[in-house]
């Protein structure tokens, strides 16, 4: 009876704290990104696709929205759209219906794919490997960039009869398409139509993140793989969404976290949709894959994977890109992608003679690159 008794009172407690998060913080921080679609009316749905080596990626595609007749649909071209490191569709579900990128560019009348990376809460199935096994872990943005971005971009082109599609990358989603196109130029020439980097990581000797700067100097990635640990960032919802329920709480409180994070200038997000962002933050990835990304703390340029520090360092070519549309797109807030990093990789585009277009917006950030308020949306406009 006292067991009873006592179970009672724990259901009680954790029906009372459900009730109070749902009565304060936002419902969309309890939803994943298509659920947040369906809600704001959106034509939605789910697809999969494996890549050469067998891991099994899941894309929300937003077709448009409810009331679209079928020849309206089929008019779209698609646009793909991938998240950066530890993210997932859900983060870019987050702002909302007019300027989370989710549905800012399928208002926009395009055929949106949101692209989950291998390694996060909707992409952890493999053909092989179980992500109990360090084996399923064993990537970095190289493999995502050799295999995935191929894999996707072929079944969008044959799914949708279209040809080519546009790319908009966030960060290290820009980050796995400057790999891909140094691997097969001649592909992505007859299948791109526009690459727009967010954003984007490449040289990252000089980011600016707190959290980033402190878990490479404690080697907390090889600590972790020495404890059999191989997965980074995964997702629970139990301490996400109360985290998200003090930001709602403590707005101050969390601009200033995420001004050692990502963004100089937090007040350039809309921090009322910021909990929710956070609610569904990170989404997981690989030790390695963070490995890779502080290695390139250590030098000056974008480097392949080192599985030793006596290796030597081998840059990625961009000599190879192919002649399509680039867009590099960043913040002058930006802690993660410096303004002088995406002007480093102006330099090297100028060197190479590859077409694009640079642009550094004031003030904006890591984060409200592609969670801003409603002041701070160019970036958007000029990316359609």
């Amino acid at each position: 009876v006292h067991g009873e008794l006592l179970n009672c009172r724990y259901n009680m407690v954790a029906a009372f704290l459900l009730s109070l998060l749902t009565g304060i913080l936002n419902p969309d921080a309890f939803k994943n990104a298509t659920e947040v679609a369906e809600s704001y009316g959106y034509i939605h749905e789910t697809h999969y696709v494996t890549s050469a080596d067998g891991y099994i990626l899941s894309m929300f595609r937003i077709r448009g929205k409810k009331g679209e007749t079928q020849e309206d649909l089929e008019k779209k071209i698609p646009a793909i759209l991938q998240p950066g490191i530890v993210s997932s569709a859900d983060n870019h579900a987050a702002g909302g219906p007019m300027y989370a990128p989710m549905f800012f560019f399928a208002n926009k009348g395009f055929d949106l794919w949101v692209i989950n990376e291998r390694g996060c809460t909707y992409s952890l199935g493999h053909t092989k490997y179980s992500t109990s096994d360090k084996r399923y872990w064993n990537f970095t943005f190289e493999e995502m960039g050799r295999y995935d971005v191929p894999a996707y971009v072929e079944y969008i082109t044959k799914t949708t009869g279209y040809s080519k599609v546009h790319y908009i990358g966030h960060s290290q989603g820009a980050t796995q398409m400057f790999v891909a196109l140094t691997i097969d130029p001649n592909y992505y020439s007859q299948k791109i139509i526009s690459f727009t980097a967010l954003g984007p990581v490449s040289a990252f000797d000089t980011t600016r993140s707190v959290p980033l700067r402190i878990l490479k100097g404690i080697h907390f990635m090889e600590i972790s793989e020495f404890f059999g640990v191989y997965n980074f960032g995964e997702y629970n919802r139990f301490v996400a969404i109360p985290l998200g329920f003090i930001a709602t709480l403590f707005p101050g409180l969390a601009k200033v976290i995420l001004s050692f994070i990502s963004d100089e200038y937090p007040e350039t997000m809309n921090m009322t949709r910021a909990p929710v962002f956070i609610a569904h933050y990170p989404q997981g990835g690989s030790t390695k894959n963070m490995k890779h990304l502080f290695q390139l703390m250590d030098h000056r340029g974008f480097y392949k994977y080192r599985e030793n520090p006596s290796d030597p360092l081998v840059s990625y070519d961009f000599s190879k890109f192919p002649p399509i549309p680039i867009a590099l797109l960043g913040g002058s807030g930006d802690l993660m992608s410096e303004p002088d990093s995406i002007m480093w990789l102006h330099n090297e585009f100028e060197k190479n003679n590859i077409k694009h277009f640079v642009k550094i917006y004031p003030l904006i950030g890591h984060l409200s690159e592609i969670l801003p308020n409603n002041d701070n949306v160019q970036h958007f406009e000029d990316i359609y």
